[in-house]
């Protein structure tokens, strides 16, 4: 009897740590899904050095953000290819002379903070009026 009663006691502890493992994964899951905007709105993401990248947020974590689709603003003066309003230019990263990857990942520790963009905002007009070109 006393046999029973511990495989039914080992039996039960395996099916709630099993439980456990699961809930917390569902978990996990759902938060990073809500983490991570799943219908790729455009972001802006305002670094502690004064630059601010515009993108989709790809992904995110603990230590860093990735960005796709990416656009930042630069003095109209030294601005070639780009959308331009008043003394800035939205220049589209890849357009540089080194010919950078269109995706930017960003540490943590230097983002100040990030923003979702409206889709009326007008850096998503500029966005649009480029992608038009």
């Amino acid at each position: 009897m006393l046999q029973k009663n511990n495989t039914t006691n080992t039996l039960l502890t395996i099916i709630i740590v099993v439980l456990i493992i699961l809930l917390g994964g569902a978990g996990y899951f759902y938060f990073a899904k809500e983490r991570i905007n799943p219908d790729a709105n455009y972001h802006a993401v305002f670094l502690d050095n004064g630059q601010v990248y515009f993108g989709k947020l790809k992904s995110q974590d603990e230590k860093q953000i990735s960005l796709t689709d990416v656009y930042y603003l630069q003095a109209k003066d030294i601005a070639s290819d780009s959308a331009t309003q008043g003394n800035l230019a939205l220049i589209k990263l890849g357009s540089e002379l080194h010919n950078p990857k269109d995706q930017v990942y960003i540490n943590y520790q230097h983002v100040l903070y990030t923003q979702n963009l409206e889709g009326d905002s007008k850096i998503i007009q500029a966005i649009q009026g480029y992608k038009k070109k």
